[in-house]
């Protein structure tokens, strides 16, 4: 057997009033009540417009730490590509961002997609090296494609899928050997 009540009825011994129900019902009782309503729905809505504007000044702040946080955690060439603002007016407004690539400098190139039938989990998605020909925008760059390589992709590049090619391992050395360790090769990148 059901007693066909709401469960705020059972716990607390009468219906829950929604806001809007809540205000209609102070304006039915006279005209004193009226304004009593009129009056909370205005400070109602002040409090409100405070506390959006709060949200919003907070939501800015915490968004300019992660901002601040994750660019003290870029690497040298990464912070060097970023353009510096200044406090102050000055002149040298024009000055662009320091380049990740030169003209010229050999990069690896990543590629997402795999041929048809290969795994992609072994696939290798590193492919080059390949020339930088000129810097495009702010974060793109150009590659020249090499002559007859197969390779078919829009040669514009977004810095995110380029990685400088190490050009020489000066010092290959084994180090001494321990009982409990594997030997682990050890290199000097130019």
């Amino acid at each position: 057997m059901t007693r066909k009540e709401t469960p705020f009825y059972l716990v607390h011994g009468w219906d829950a009033h929604t806001t809007l129900r809540a205000m209609t019902t102070y304006m039915k009782r006279g005209v004193g009540k009226q304004t009593e309503a009129l009056a909370w729905r205005r400070e109602n809505n002040h409090q409100q417009q405070i506390a959006l504007k709060m949200a919003k000044e907070y939501q800015a702040t915490k968004k300019a730490r992660r901002a601040r946080i994750h660019n003290e955690k870029l690497s040298r060439r990464e912070q060097a590509a970023i353009p510096k603002r200044m406090n102050d007016d000055s002149s040298d407004d024009d000055s662009e961002p320091k380049s990740l690539f030169r003209p010229g400098s050999r990069v690896w190139l990543y590629m997402e997609l795999v041929k048809p039938g290969l795994i992609k989990k072994l696939a290798h998605r590193w492919h080059g090296p390949f020339r930088v020909k000129q810097k495009v925008e702010e974060f793109a760059y150009e590659l020249k494609l090499p002559d007859k390589s197969g390779y078919l992709f829009y040669p514009v590049v977004h810095v995110s899928r380029l990685r400088f090619e190490v050009e020489a391992i000066l010092d290959d050395r084994n180090p001494m050997p321990t009982s409990t360790d594997r030997p682990v090769r050890e290199f000097e990148v130019k």
